[in-house]
This record gives structure tokens, sequence and C-alpha cells, in this order.
């Protein structure tokens, strides 16, 4: 049995392990989380490639911290910025205020949540910061375009 590990030398290049060369539970653990590790920033530098570093800064931020109270003030104060920048640089890169982007963030996080870990709809809406369970339903509706009962229902014939 093979599997991928990390090579430092490249940014995606992976070498074949056997599987002799890992001996115990936590070494295939340590393995699993540094790949795991790599890919989400990756991917995350990836995905905001195209952003200022400003930006990506601001995105980063707010996904760390997607439980705690997100205004404009919060990161504008984090990284030293006026509200109305901050405000002026989202609008022109990302085309969404901090509101709606941080609403978008939240939902598709507890979505996945809900999707691949089997979270409750408390315990995701709690997961990304919302405590009142029917503006969570709400907000879900609108973001997503279906129900709760229905992205179960997809969920459950996908499985």
């Amino acid at each position: 049995m093979y599997i991928l590990s990390p090579c430092k030398r490249h940014i995606f290049t992976f070498r074949l392990l056997d599987a002799g060369e890992i001996t115990t539970e936590q070494q295939e653990q340590a393995l699993v989380v540094e790949m795991l590790q790599q890919y989400c920033d990756r991917l995350a530098r990836y995905s905001t490639a195209g952003y200022s570093v400003v930006i990506r800064n601001i995105i980063h931020y707010i996904n760390l911290h997607l439980k705690e109270d997100l205004t404009l003030s919060t990161p504008a104060a984090r990284f030293n910025l006026s509200r109305s920048y901050l405000s002026d640089r989202l609008h022109r890169e990302v085309h969404s205020n901090l509101t709606d982007y941080v609403t978008l963030t939240r939902i598709q996080f507890a979505a996945n949540l809900l999707r691949y870990h089997h979270y409750t709809i408390t315990q995701a809406a709690q997961e990304v910061g919302i405590q009142y369970v029917p503006y969570f339903t709400r907000l879900f509706k609108r973001t997503i375009g279906e129900t709760l009962s229905q992205y179960a229902r997809k969920k459950a014939i996908e499985a």
C-alpha cells in the first residue's frame, strides 16, 4: 500500500511512501494533518489569488473568526485601516459589503458542517456565531436557496 507524502521542495509535488515507512498511528495522523494543512494553505492562497494582500488578509481573518461578531470596525481596527477604505476595497474586489460576505461565508461553512460532519442545525448555527436558530434558518434559505429540510433530503439522497 502506498500513500502520498508532501515533498517540501515543490509546491504541488507529493512522493509515494511505502506503508512500511509509517510505523505508528501517530506518524500516520501527523502525516495526514500536515497534508491537510498544506492543502488548506494552498487552497486559501490560490482561491484568493486575484485579491489584494489587504483583502486576502481580511478574508483570512473572517474565516478564522466566524463565531465572533464581525462588523466593519473589527477587521478595520485589526489591520489599521479606516472603515471607509475597507468598505471601498471590499466593494471593488469582492463585489459585496462586509455583512453580506460574512453571512455568505457563515452559511456556506454551516452547510458543510451539516452535510459532511453531521452537525445538528443548532450546532452548525452556533459554530458560525449565530445563536438564534430561526434567524439561521431564514439566512440559510436566503443564501443557499432551499430550506434546511430540502437540503437535508438532498443530502440523504446523495448518501
